[in-house]
């Protein structure tokens, strides 16, 4: 199984491993984590949508990040500037 890690930054967005045509080759579909530093200000619908246009805009050959919407696991909560997610933990197509 794909155990792809993505940090989103306010500078941008980080792997735990390089992403490339074959960290994805012969998986279908699998889970991926995503970790927000600063806490991410939107749905997780939203940012299931930004990881995948990520993964899309690395321009590899061969791959087309979705999702099905199918989250396994969020950490999120609610402070002063409204409702965030921390942590999201969802399935990705390929």
């Amino acid at each position: 199984m794909l155990q792809l890690q993505i940090t989103r930054t306010a500078q941008g967005w980080s792997a735990n491993q390089e992403i490339s045509k074959e960290l994805f080759k012969g998986k279908p579909c699998s889970l991926l984590t995503v970790c927000c530093q600063p806490h991410y200000y939107g749905t997780a619908k939203q940012l299931m949508n930004e990881t995948c246009e990520f993964i899309n805009s690395l321009g590899l050959d061969g791959v087309d990040a979705k999702t099905d919407y199918v989250v396994t696991e969020q950490n999120s909560g609610v402070d002063a500037n409204g409702h965030y997610i921390e942590k999201l933990v969802f399935q990705i197509i390929f």
